[in-house]
């Protein structure tokens, strides 16, 4: 290879040299597969500006070096320009993820620290004969196609060339796109997550194309900004959105502009290099008259990645024109820490998709730690890609309440987005939001500041924590906070264990009080902790002070003080406390208010509070500790004691935390009165149970005596005496015997008639008593009563030996009045009498339906010695179901559509239907019933059930053909015509004439009970191929008649192949020879029309005609 073909840098073959060589390698091995690797460095661009061309160079040349030393046989290289380099090599040498490996071996152990990233693509030769240049440019596109992707490597294929040729199309179609007005405005709103208004929409593009349809912008946008038309589609992008914008705020008046949201329109990197940039911009705004506020510029950190200085210089200059800068998917370049330090943004756009927003991933904590270093740095966020509401809520959780993203919205056309912003309610978008700290909170950063300083001399222990309700994070403390902790300096505190180590759960319900009054409304509190250090246990006073909040994020100005001597001396006067039985509480009183100064803990769980609750209710009114009916009765103790007197007590109630009313003796006594107050110990000792004994007691009596007047039933106490004497008596008891008062029951009670065992009751009651005393159980008892005006009453009840805690026992008897039930069951069995008598003078079963109870009442006679009644509760329920099979299976439905008929208002009902009654298999009944009402608005179905099983098989006698068993002549016409009167069962069903040809040859030469079998045989088979719902019945002689219903003409004749194939297979035996046996069908399709047996009949005859002129065993329609 001459120095001409050969790269002076990298020692490479130059393009020229490659393809000559390529070429010369392809042809030389013909019978080996080669393969086209086409690879370059990303961000070469970032690499050459950060260390300069040079060392550019020098990189250049050593990935040549390195490349002339790896290559195989038959193979060759080339450095094309910057940092592209190709080779052809035999195929099983070009594995492209081998090469990567070698690659990234190479450059991981390069000593310059740079993150470098190889991209390969491959193309496989297919065709030797192909120029090597084209080889060339396919293995770029491969390599086009990973760079668009997130592969390392990619294969050609057709579909690669495909694109390409879709892309020279587009690229071609873009400039006539734009002047025929073919993009369009698509709009995805942002909104404020905490009050879901509407704050801007980022602007994105579609084309409309007139052939495609509505093409994305990941088709198109990748095309123009390698053809370099990207700078042209975006500038009119600019001018259509300041379009939009002055169209809406002219609608909107001079009130309604804080309805208009700000529009984000994307500046891509190819506009970053156009020097007119700026001026276009600022143009626009000032020919639309528009707030420079309303257009914001989004920037993209790949476009930083590319030229970070020309990025920075346009960013200035853009900000000086008044502009807004957004940096646009933020978190998803390599040095999104360097564009954020070397670009001035004013809103950062966080990119999900590279981010797992969650709390418990490393990227959720990477997401959270960005947003706070934006506040710090006084940027708003907005998060982009927000798909689940989980995301929101984390998001606004770590104090990202900005968001867009398919949760919210997908892109929209301008009119939906018109529609949503005329629904929706509106926020402004403010870009000084992002403030953290307030003034004081800020100079706490700053070292030079006296704030600073102090804070890290002369504070004494402190530290800045940020607290969101979940995470504590230490974010900034001096020496002697560290010191206090026995903490290294370089502990990372993002909970409180981390800082005090393992709290007990007091310390930590303790510690946790504090915190949430610090971020509430009090926005300080106090907690003590007994900390573990290297020198021992150590307890210190936290106090948490809030500095600022933004309304998630608090952060708090935290102090410490050691008080491990004063909580000895406080454990050792609570020893002495907890030593005294009872409750003990020390107050310091004071004209209108007291101060709880320190209780024992039995103090606390008499009232059933904590220390913190108690002190909070002192403060306010220590009256509040009792009942407010007895406040009275502290308030004169109180009272008593600042008068001078040594010692008070009174019984109060007190409301415990458990809900329990508890009553307490306070015995209070002088110690101190100072000049304003009076210092008084006050001891509590639990009296409850005295107090509630006694209560008990009393309520118990009258409990008792209200439900013994309550009780609905009438109860006697007697006592266990030879002549037992009534004791009490309740009101419904004397009420049954028609007294008026107690006192009138025990003047009738001395005659001795009127107790509940009617006439010759006292003796009665004697033997009872006895019993009972003798051990037995109760005894149940039903008499006749007279009452003092002369009535009869049935009372019925039962007797039981009651045990009395005190004295002799007693007898108690409780009953109630039945005598409408006994009336009721006289009538019943009066009326169930005469249905008895009722049944058997009919010879018929009687029916009675109770429809209240679902229950039938049958009197039967099954043995042939009279009347029995049969009850047969839940009958509509169990009627049909296995335990119940009286009915016929198939009448079942029959006898409840009778029951349903009666329910909707039939008076009236005759049924015909199968049943067992007797146990000798099912016969035909007839019930004919009448709706009766009674007196509980619940009506009978009564009447008689008659067997008509004889009527029923004259009948059949009457209706069939004796020989066939198929309907007569008579019968088959009846039956016919009443399937006709349906007039759409007549347009589809198919009349038919059957006769058996020569069959007086069949009488004659077999005789005629043959004919008879024959006859038979053949109606077997046409019954056998018809339906149930079908007809079939004999008309004639040899003549058979079959309506085959709802079947069209040719199904037909396919039934009557299969009866006529069926009927040939019949052998007649005869003396001389086996006889024959054919039939004949004439057939024809019945019409809507058609009414009458006699019409269908007539065309099926001259059908039937035709087909015995035919020569018989023929079908013909007619």
């Amino acid at each position: 290879m001459s120095a001409f073909e050969r790269d002076p840098l990298t020692g490479l073959a130059t393009r020229q040299g490659f393809n000559q060589a390529a070429r010369e390698l392809i042809d030389a091995y013909p019978s080996e597969r080669f393969v086209v690797l086409y690879g370059d460095i990303d961000r070469f661009k970032v690499f050459n500006d950060r260390y300069g061309t040079e060392e550019g160079d020098r990189l250049l040349r050593s990935i040549g070096s390195s490349i002339r030393q790896a290559l195989p046989a038959k193979s060759v290289a080339s450095h094309l320009r910057g940092d592209h380099f190709v080779c052809c090599l035999p195929e099983h040498a070009g594995n492209p993820e081998h090469v990567l490996g070698m690659l990234d071996s190479w450059l991981s152990a390069y000593p310059l620290d740079f993150a470098f990233f190889v991209r390969i693509g491959m193309y496989r030769v297919d065709d030797p004969s192909l120029d090597v240049s084209l080889m060339t440019d396919r293995a770029l596109l491969a390599l086009r196609s990973a760079k668009s992707g997130s592969e390392r490597y990619a294969m050609y294929d057709d579909s690669l060339r495909e694109s390409v040729v879709q892309e020279q199309e587009l690229a071609g179609q873009m400039a006539d796109a734009l002047k025929a007005g073919q993009f369009e405005l698509y709009f995805q709103p942002q909104y404020q997550h905490g009050t879901n208004r509407l704050v801007g929409a980022e602007v994105l593009a579609r084309w409309n194309h007139p052939e495609k349809g509505i093409i994305g912008p990941s088709d198109f946008i990748p095309v123009f900004e390698r053809t370099g038309l990207v700078s042209d589609l975006d500038y009119y992008i600019f001018a259509e959105a300041c379009r939009c914008l002055r169209t809406w705020l002219d609608a909107a008046g001079a009130d309604g502009a804080c309805s208009v949201p700000r529009l984000s329109v994307n500046v891509s990197r190819k506009d970053i290099y156009r020097s007119d940039l700026c001026e276009y911009l600022v143009s626009l705004v000032e020919e639309h008259d528009i707030p420079f506020d309303l257009l914001h510029l989004e920037i993209t950190e790949s476009s930083y990645m590319e030229d970070p200085k020309q990025l920075a210089e346009a960013v200035a200059l853009l900000q000086q024109a008044g502009f807004v800068i957004e940096m646009d998917d933020f978190g998803s370049g390599y040095s999104s820490l360097n564009a954020l330090k070397d670009v001035p943004v004013d809103v950062l756009k966080l990119d999900l998709r590279f981010l797992d927003a969650r709390n418990d991933t490393r990227g959720g904590v990477i997401l959270a730690s960005v947003v706070r270093m934006a506040r710090w740095l006084d940027l708003p966020v907005i998060a982009e890609g927000v798909e689940s509401e989980s995301q929101a809520q984390f998001l606004a959780s770590v104090g990202c309440d900005m968001m867009q993203g398919f949760l919210f919205s997908k892109p929209i056309d301008r009119a939906s987005f018109e529609e949503l912003m005329a629904n929706a309610e509106h926020g402004r978008f403010d870009s000084r939001a992002a403030r953290r700290f307030n003034t004081e909170a800020s100079a706490l950063w700053d070292a030079e500041s006296l704030a600073g300083f102090v804070f890290a001399h002369y504070a004494g222990p402190a530290a800045l924590v940020e607290y969101d309700g979940e995470r504590f994070e230490v974010i900034r403390s001096n020496d002697e906070f560290h010191e206090a902790l026995d903490l290294s300096v370089d502990v990372f505190a993002r909970t409180p264990d981390d800082l005090f180590g393992p709290l007990d759960a007091i310390d930590r319900e303790s510690f946790d009080e504090a915190l949430e009054r610090a971020v509430g409304e009090a926005g300080a509190g106090v907690s003590e902790l007994l900390v573990h250090r290297s020198g021992g246990e150590m307890w210190i006073r936290t106090s948490l002070r809030r500095m600022s909040s933004d309304g998630v994020t608090s952060t708090l100005f935290v102090t410490l003080s050691e008080i491990t001597e004063e909580r000895a001396l406080r454990d050792r006067l609570r020893a002495a406390m907890d030593g005294v039985p009872g409750g003990l509480a020390f107050f310091r009183i004071e004209e209108h208010k007291a101060a709880l100064l320190d209780c024992n803990d039995t103090a606390l769980e008499l009232l059933g509070t904590t220390r913190e609750r108690f002190e909070r209710l002192c403060g306010i009114d220590p009256l509040q500790i009792a009942e407010p009916s007895d406040r009275p009765v502290v308030a004169d103790v109180i009272g008593k004691l600042r008068a001078g007197a040594r010692r008070a007590e009174c019984t109060v109630r007190v409301r415990h935390a458990n809900g329990e009313l508890r009553y307490l003796l306070l015995s209070a006594a002088f110690a101190h009165c100072g000049p304003t107050s009076t210092y008084v110990v006050i001891a509590l000792m639990d009296v409850t149970e005295e107090k509630e004994r006694d209560l008990r007691f009393k309520r118990q009596a009258e409990r008792e005596r209200q439900l013994y007047e309550a009780i609905p039933c009438g109860i006697l106490r007697f006592t266990v005496e030879r002549d037992p004497v009534i004791v009490s008596a309740n009101r419904a008891a004397w009420r049954v015997f028609g007294c008026a008062s107690y006192d009138e029951f025990r003047e009738l009670a001395r005659e001795g008639s009127r107790s509940p065992f009617g006439r010759g009751g006292t003796q009665a009651l004697r033997s009872a008593v006895e019993r009972l005393t003798s051990g037995s159980d109760p005894i149940p008892f039903t008499n006749s009563v007279r009452r003092g005006d002369g009535t009869e009453r049935w009372v019925e009840g039962v007797l039981a030996l009651a045990d009395e805690t005190e004295g002799p026992g007693v007898v108690q008897c409780a009953f109630n009045d039945v005598t409408d039930a006994v009336r009721e069951r006289r009538e019943r069995a009066w009326q169930n009498e005469r249905f008895r008598i009722l049944s058997e003078l009919a010879h018929a079963i009687s029916f009675d339906y109770d429809s209240e109870s679902d229950t039938v009442q049958l009197y039967i006679d099954r043995t042939g010695n009279g009347m029995e009644l049969q009850v047969i509760p839940s009958y509509l329920k169990v009627l049909g179901t296995a335990g119940r099979t009286e009915v016929h299976p198939d009448d079942v439905a029959a006898v409840k559509s009778m029951f349903e008929q009666v329910r909707a208002g039939s008076s009236n009902q005759i049924i015909e239907y199968r049943a067992d009654y007797y146990g000798t298999g099912y016969r035909w009944y007839r019930a004919n019933l009448f709706v009766v009402g009674d007196a509980r608005s619940s009506w009978h179905l009564v009447g008689l059930i008659d067997n008509i099983q004889a009527e029923r098989d004259l009948r059949l006698k009457a209706e069939c053909d004796a020989v066939t068993g198929l309907s007569n002549h008579a019968s088959t016409r009846d039956l016919v015509n009443d399937a006709l009167s349906d007039s759409h069962l007549a347009a589809s069903s198919v009349f038919a004439v059957v006769d058996l040809d020569d069959f007086k040859a069949v009488n004659d030469t077999c005789g005629h009970l043959k004919g008879d079998e024959l006859l038979r045989e053949v109606a077997s088979i046409l019954r056998a191929n018809c339906r149930e719902t079908d007809i079939v019945g004999r008309v004639g002689g040899d003549e058979f008649v079959v309506l085959l219903k709802h079947i069209n003409m040719k199904a037909a004749l396919r039934v009557f192949s299969v009866m006529r194939h069926a009927v040939e297979g019949i052998c007649l035996s005869s003396p001389d020879a086996p006889v024959s046996v054919s039939m004949s069908v004439g057939a024809t399709q019945t019409v809507a029309d058609d009414r009458e047996y006699r019409s269908v009949f007539s065309r099926a005859d001259k059908a039937l005609y035709e087909a015995k002129r035919a020569g018989k065993n023929q079908v013909r329609v007619g």
